[in-house]
């Protein structure tokens, strides 16, 4: 798998233990891991530019202790994330924007955090123009 940096990383049980601690919620683990895997394709396709047909998707049980590809300190994507999910889902719009605007601020640390460590994927391409 593709990681940023030498931080140690979210694991899969930890994003789902901690978003189902912080926002209690009526939805299954197969729900979030959903939700996880739609955010980790987005990381792969659109940040670390990882071929549609290399992307990795979770399973459970099998994946239960697998690293996600955000470290940190770009970690609490998955919390934001999944807690707008289920705002999404539960109707709940004040909450569900709230939190959107939070993920979309951490995501787009990340970002910009990955493409200065990896310049090779930000579609910038330096050439000797002398």
């Amino acid at each position: 798998m593709l990681h940023v940096g030498k931080d140690s990383l979210m694991k899969l049980i930890e994003a789902i233990t901690t978003v189902n601690k912080i926002k209690p919620n009526a939805y299954d683990n197969a729900s979030l891991l959903y939700w996880i895997n739609q955010l980790d394709a987005m990381v792969q396709s659109n940040v670390m530019k990882v071929p549609e047909e290399d992307i990795v998707d979770y399973t459970l049980p099998d994946d239960v202790n697998a690293e996600l590809f955000i470290g940190k300190p770009y970690e609490d994507c998955y919390i934001t994330w999944l807690s707008a999910q289920i705002d999404f889902a539960n109707q709940e719009t004040a909450s569900y924007e709230n939190h959107q605007a939070k993920f979309n601020y951490y995501f787009s640390e990340y970002e910009k955090h990955y493409n200065r460590e990896h310049p090779d994927t930000a579609g910038l391409k330096i050439h000797n123009i002398w």
